[in-house]
């Protein structure tokens, strides 16, 4: 029992940590303006509406650096006036791409090209506004993890 339990704890450190890497890479690169990528992969937060249902301000995405981006894949890119997008690819013409968000009646003017992309969507993690909403169930989440931790160390060292 106590093996799982230390296995358990382990996962949910790991997730923990994992889960501060994400954040720092975002917060970097709002902070900075520079996309800082581990192996390809970095993170962004969403900020408008143009992407619901799907994607709402406030989600957490992952997204990776690709070589090429095909039909239907979710991007983000830098546009001609630096600002960050989160858009759909609706055609594709010779490394250009035509992009819409799916909550917009109308195409985006510019068309990026693979230089202008960060990467593509590979997971809407959560939302992050949802995490900070409820930052007192999550604050007593890590206290009681933190107990379980505590008495787990003392019950050791007894013999």
């Amino acid at each position: 029992m106590k093996v799982i339990i230390r296995l358990f704890l382990a996962l949910l450190v790991s997730l923990f940590f994992l889960l501060l890497i994400i954040l720092g890479c975002t917060y970097y690169s709002n902070k900075t303006g520079k996309v800082f990528y581990i192996f390809k992969y970095t993170s962004f937060v969403v900020s408008g509406s143009s992407m619901n249902p799907n994607i709402k301000a406030g989600d957490l995405l992952i997204i990776k650096k690709m070589d090429n981006y095909l039909l239907n894949d979710i991007v983000v890119y830098k546009n001609d006036e630096g600002i960050t997008v989160c858009h759909r690819i609706i055609n594709a013409d010779n490394e250009m791409y035509q992009t819409k968000g799916d909550n917009n009646n109308y195409s985006d003017g510019y068309m990026p090209k693979n230089e202008d992309i960060y990467g593509k969507v590979i997971k809407n993690v959560f939302n992050i506004e949802g995490i900070f909403q409820n930052r007192y169930q999550i604050m007593g989440g890590f206290a009681l993890l933190f107990v379980i931790l505590l008495v787990m160390k003392r019950g050791q060292n007894v013999r």
